[in-house]
């Protein structure tokens, strides 16, 4: 979560002045595109390392339960 916060913090700032409404719109459109790239890619890398969780302590319990 501290990653998300930081990187929203880091994206939306801005250095430069903007000289007009469409520069504006222009460079609002550049900073949310980034933004949901990233929140795409860091919520497939949760999905995934959760299902390989799940897939593996799938795997223990079949273990455990076979008799020896």
């Amino acid at each position: 979560m501290m990653l998300v916060t930081w990187y929203v913090a880091r994206t939306t700032e801005i250095s430069s002045t903007i000289p007009g409404n469409p520069q504006l719109l222009e460079t609002s459109s550049y900073k949310l595109g980034g933004f949901c790239i990233y929140f795409g890619v860091m919520l497939f890398v949760n999905l995934y390392l959760f299902f390989s969780g799940r897939r593996i302590s799938r795997e223990r319990a079949k273990l455990q339960q076979l008799p020896q």
